[in-house]
């Protein structure tokens, strides 16, 4: 239910979105940074019955049985990630507000990518769509953050 809800108002956003693109055709209207973020976040707390962590928590966005899990939401060709997390769902929104599951499981598997690696200025590492998706087949099923 929630995630329908979820749906519907990101459609609306791109609405507003290609209304302002129209408007102001020099400027850029990218639905992006901590808007983006919290809308995966809500999504995947409706769509996997996870409880929400405190703002600010660090590395972690949330809990399932006693898993501690970031959820990382993208609408381009990677994440960003700065941190090793316990438990990693990332996701991919698309403009007609639904949500790509692009990978579901040990947040160690991907930070691993990240070895070798210059910390980057902004001290994320970008992990690209299709490195999640080959490091999803590894993933084990158990090891999965089940949907509620």
């Amino acid at each position: 239910m929630h995630e329908n809800i979820v749906a519907a108002h990101v459609r609306s956003l791109y609405k507003i979105i290609h209304k302002l693109h129209q408007q102001f055709p020099d400027r850029k209207f990218i639905l992006d940074g901590l808007l983006l973020g919290s809308l995966g976040e809500v999504y995947a707390e409706a769509t996997y019955g996870l409880k929400p962590l405190p703002p600010g928590t660090k590395a972690h966005d949330a809990t399932k049985g006693g898993r501690r899990i970031q959820i990382k939401t993208t609408q381009r060709n990677a994440i960003m990630i700065g941190e090793k997390p316990e438990y990693i769902i990332a996701l991919q929104l698309q403009p007609n507000g639904t949500f790509i599951e692009l990978y579901n499981g040990k947040g160690a598997r991907v930070w691993n990518e990240t070895k070798g690696r210059k910390r980057p200025k902004n001290g994320l590492f970008y992990i690209s769509i299709s490195k999640l998706t080959k490091l999803q087949v590894e993933a084990h099923y158990h090891e999965r953050i089940a949907k509620a």
